[in-house]
């Protein structure tokens, strides 16, 4: 075999070498590295919060439902979970809109090292194969073609620092490669989330659909009843004015036929001993109050006691019992007693009377037990003096002795 031939084979040899060394680094496995910066990771924090807050309030909501309250109170935990849900999803949307970003960047910084590399890898081959055929020209014919020891050692050393460039080479592409293999591997692990984020967003989405769904049917059912209620609220106050308009005519028509009050202060329906005796939860006078789960407003004709069922009512003076009512419309369960001299006292919403019309009491005298029939939102005694049918405050110009001190409620 030709020296020519040796030189060719060996040359060759050294090619495949380092070829092969280019391939046979273990490719060390790495852990998808997270790509996402600082604003993509304070926005994952932040529906996270968001997640919490909602699971609050849909505890909460659970709870409402589950204790019949009422459905404002629904309706505004419903509306508090639909202002989470909103900010939840613009988080995602905002979110997906830096990943997508993010991924577009990834994507072109791989592509661009991807072509680099490439290049890189294809002008070293070209470099080999040059080298290769060179023939004498190449590493081994640089050492066969010299003239003598010293002359060898001197090729060989120019060879070894051929050989290290090309390693060097050869090692910086391998160190590329892996560096792209991590990019791809983090870029996979993006896109993974993308996906995610879509769906999540997706589910999202439903869910607030969902709740503003039923926070519309809530707002249709609390319209209907609040017409409900105006209309209620509307007959109440008419039977109200038609009980207190029957009740002022028929005392005036007493007031017309004489006679003289001459009984001084009128004593306190409601015996000291009783719980809650001094305790006034609507006062004379123009007032507002909630009632079928809305506010209404309108002139209280007396002072309600707020005592409980079944409290004993005593006469606030001498008198004739006029009216002694059962079930009577807006006031319910009531007496009226005549004081004369155009002066009557009014005890309305009783549970049940101790006396009947036409008789004469005393001042003192038991005269019925407080409930809460009529028209009422809870149990108290309605005390009302009038003069010549007029209503009057019971509490102003001396005439009621009454406890000191009062507590409004």
């Amino acid at each position: 075999m030709s020296g020519k031939n040796i030189l060719r084979i060996t040359s060759a040899a050294v090619l495949l070498a380092l070829v092969f060394s280019l391939f046979a680094f273990p490719q060390a496995r790495v852990d998808a590295a997270n790509v996402s910066d600082s604003k993509s990771k304070q926005m994952e924090s932040d529906i996270q919060k968001l997640k919490d807050d909602e699971a609050t309030v849909k505890a909460k909501l659970a709870s409402l439902k589950s204790q019949e309250a009422s459905q404002y109170e629904i309706k505004e935990t419903l509306e508090e979970e639909i202002k989470l849900k909103e900010e939840e999803i613009q988080k995602y949307n905002d979110l997906l809109y830096e990943l997508g970003i993010s991924i577009q960047n990834k994507q072109a910084e791989i592509d661009y090292k991807s072509a680099e590399c490439d290049e890189k890898f294809e002008q070293f081959k070209k470099r080999l194969v040059v080298s290769y055929e060179e023939g004498q020209q190449g590493y081994l014919g640089m050492l066969l073609s010299s003239e003598s020891i010293s002359d060898f050692f001197i090729n060989a050393e120019m060879m070894n620092s051929m050989l290290e460039y090309d390693k060097q080479v050869m090692q910086d592409l391998n160190d590329q490669r892996k560096t792209l293999t991590e990019e791809k591997e983090a870029l996979l692990d993006d896109q993974t989330k993308q996906e995610q984020y879509r769906n999540d967003l997706s589910v999202a989405e439903k869910e607030l659909e969902n709740k503003r769904a039923e926070v519309n049917n809530l707002i249709y059912q609390l319209q209907r009843q609040e017409k409900d209620a105006e209309s209620k609220i509307a007959t109440l106050q008419a039977e109200r004015k038609k009980a207190d308009d029957e009740l002022k005519a028929y005392l005036a028509e007493l007031a017309r036929k004489g006679g003289s009050f001459t009984q001084g202060k009128l004593d306190w329906p409601i015996s000291a001993q009783s719980p809650l005796y001094n305790y006034i939860s609507s006062p004379f006078g123009n007032r507002s109050y909630k009632i079928y789960n809305r506010w209404a407003s309108d002139f209280h004709l007396g002072i309600d006691i707020a005592v409980r069922t079944g409290t004993p009512i005593y006469a606030a003076g001498d008198g004739t019992v006029v009216k002694a009512v059962y079930l009577g419309g807006s006031y319910g369960t009531y007496v009226t007693i005549d004081h004369g001299g155009g002066v009557a006292t009014h005890y309305a919403h009783c549970s049940s009377l101790n006396v009947k019309q036409g008789d004469v009491v005393k001042r003192g005298q038991q005269i019925a037990v407080s409930g809460a029939t009529g028209n009422v939102t809870g149990p108290h005694l309605h005390f009302e003096y009038r003069i010549n049918g007029n209503v009057v405050n019971p509490l102003e110009g001396g005439r009621v002795s009454y406890p000191n001190p009062l507590v409004y409620w």
